[in-house]
């Protein structure tokens, strides 16, 4: 049985202690506002991943997903619409939600992702977004290119495509 104790209580980050009353052990959680994430394909079979302000990060490239918090009384798709048009200016797309993940330990929080199809008139800002291949897409993700946690959504998305895209 614990008792739980707020001990910061932010917009978008909540932190609470839970003392386990037989134990005496208290131990921290932190409750993360929930997160859509969102890759970004053509009928061509591209990927995009947005570039970090910082394009060259000592020496090296860094791209990440489109993501963001879900903003108060906004819905995962909505967030998703949005995140996409403030990041990568994108509003001709269909968006189609692929997993839910709910992370929970330590840190807690609900990460949305979805694969946004780009339609036939979209227009995609090269300074914005770089443009993958799969085959390259699989190559970086094995050479170590990206981050661990756009590696690993990477390889979720890629392993869901084909039901993603329909077949």
């Amino acid at each position: 049985m614990y008792m739980r104790e707020s001990k910061f209580l932010g917009e978008y980050v909540r932190v609470i202690l839970e003392h386990h009353k037989t134990s005496g052990t208290t131990r921290e959680r932190v409750y993360l506002r929930d997160s859509v994430h969102v890759l970004i394909v053509d009928d061509a079979k591209y990927l995009y991943l947005l570039k970090e302000k910082r394009w060259e990060l000592k020496g090296k490239k860094t791209v990440h997903l489109i993501s963001g918090i879900i903003e108060k009384d906004e819905s995962p798709i909505k967030a998703a619409k949005r995140e996409l048009e403030e990041e990568a200016d994108i509003t001709a797309c269909t968006l189609r939600k692929v997993l839910t993940h709910n992370q929970k330990g330590t840190v807690n929080q609900r990460k949305h992702y979805y694969v946004a199809t780009l339609h036939k008139q979209a227009k995609v800002d090269n300074s914005l977004l770089c443009k993958y291949s799969l085959r390259d897409l699989k190559r970086l993700i094995l050479q170590g290119f990206f981050g661990p946690t756009t590696s690993g959504s990477l390889i979720n998305f890629l392993a869901r495509l084909d039901s993603i895209r329909g077949r």
